[in-house]
């Protein structure tokens, strides 16, 4: 058993079937999943791929959308396997549109979906095509984040993040947020909005000489670090890492990344393009009676950050380990940690 570090994240990985072969094997253990002609059906359509250089192709795409819609038990897939078998029965299918096989199939909607990969974000945006009006396109966005990696090659492993990702961009685009919530399989996998970590802003004389102040950009750095990892788990939302982030903000012309300023406009706005939907930022304002502190919870939207939740920690001790002590007091306060464990994924 070994631990692979990818960004922020620390993982343990072991045992020698594949991701999709463990977790088909439990569906069929437990002989949960319903098979009927009744149900809806879904096509396999066109897929494109962007961003990191990764292994994910359209096999790969096509195998969590069977498992997904498996494991859904409303819908039914029709897949690469289905349709090599009906082009070795009839070779001229092999010339057919997406529609016009779908109709042959009896499918009610084609797939066509996009996947974009940035460091460790994972984004499935899919649409799903109904074959009676093709007009009413159906779209789903799944996001998650890219744990694990191989234990002995370090190679990264981007099917657990593809299959978690094409779940919430199935029950998104479908409208139910608890078609993979089924305590029986031990699934609890919700259409979740993104968070980006921000700054936290020093402000304020040191007219004291701390260390902590004079120590800023380390000090605000060690902050977004303990935020990130006091809610990476709550199933709260899907959380951009440092490095994520940073390679986000890079691409926008964003080449020095200062945790301890507060965001600017554009930054703001990039965030908006960038269909974040939430952010979390703060700032600790120097006082003759120590430090105040401040963390809060703020909705992206077009005409800025809409506060939604703001809380207040003070502490008089120049210490960076009794600051960060405080960050975490904020974020159990700011997130209502511990209050509702059925969060937990």
């Amino acid at each position: 058993m070994t631990n692979t570090k990818l960004g922020m994240w620390t993982l343990t990985i072991s045992g020698k079937l594949s991701f999709y072969s463990l977790i088909l094997f439990i569906g069929l253990t437990y002989n949960l999943i319903a098979e009927s002609n009744d149900i809806p059906s879904i096509l396999i359509g066109r897929v494109d791929v962007h961003g990191d250089s990764t292994d994910i192709d359209l096999r790969k795409f096509d195998s969590a959308m069977e498992l997904a819609l498996k494991l859904s038990g409303k819908y039914k897939y029709i897949g690469l396997h289905e349709l090599r078998i009906m082009t070795a029965e009839d070779a001229s299918l092999a010339e057919k549109e997406a529609g016009e096989l779908a109709e042959i199939c009896g499918a009610s909607y084609v797939a066509l979906a996009q996947i974009n990969v940035v460091k460790h974000l994972l984004r499935v945006s899919l649409n799903l095509i109904p074959i009676e009006d093709s007009l009413k396109q159906i779209s789903g966005l799944g996001y998650s984040t890219v744990n694990y990696a191989d234990r002995q090659t370090g190679k990264i492993l981007y099917d657990p993040a593809l299959l978690l990702s094409v779940k919430r961009a199935l029950a998104d685009g479908l409208g139910d947020s608890l078609l993979f919530v089924k305590p029986e399989l031990g699934l609890n996998v919700k259409p979740l909005p993104t968070l980006v970590i921000g700054s936290i802003a020093f402000e304020g004389d040191n007219q004291d000489g701390w260390e902590l102040y004079d120590d800023r950009e380390v000090s605000s750095f060690a902050a977004v670090e303990t935020i990130f990892d006091k809610i990476k788990n709550e199933n709260l939302f899907v959380i951009f890492d440092t490095e994520t982030r940073d390679t986000l903000y890079k691409n926008f012309g964003f080449h020095i990344i200062e945790n301890h300023i507060e965001p600017s406009v554009s930054e703001v706005k990039m965030l908006y393009q960038l269909a974040v939907d939430y952010y979390v930022s703060g700032k600790l304002v120097k006082n003759e009676n120590g430090a105040d502190l401040q963390l809060g919870l703020y909705q992206v939207t077009r005409n800025g950050l809409y506060e939604v939740k703001i809380v207040s920690e003070h502490f008089s001790d120049d210490s960076r380990m009794v600051f960060l002590e405080h960050i975490s007091r904020a974020c159990i306060e700011l997130f209502n940690l511990g209050k509702n464990d059925l969060n937990k994924e």
